[in-house]
């Protein structure tokens, strides 16, 4: 796993008013990011956060982020339901 180290002044993260820890924050943004650009798909995004699949599309409703719908989500999507059978 390749990490990176980030230095934020602490005027910046202040003037945030974060609600979460402020790596998640940077995490999801980054991985948000990466999927309206098209480069990941939302499993791999889901899995860049560690968020669970729900709760990645939680995320992105609740930041108002357009879904893309690729090969990969049916794939996902279809095995869930059939495996819920």
């Amino acid at each position: 796993m390749t990490e990176v180290q980030l230095s934020i002044p602490d005027e910046i993260v202040q003037t945030l008013h974060l609600k979460n820890p402020l790596e998640k924050e940077i995490i999801e943004s980054f991985a948000i990011s990466l999927y309206e650009q098209g480069r990941i798909s939302s499993g791999d995004a889901a899995l860049l956060t560690g968020l669970k699949r729900r709760e990645w599309e939680e995320l992105l409703r609740t930041r108002d982020v357009m879904r893309s719908y690729d090969f990969e989500d049916v794939t996902i999507d279809l095995a869930y339901a059939n495996s819920s059978q």
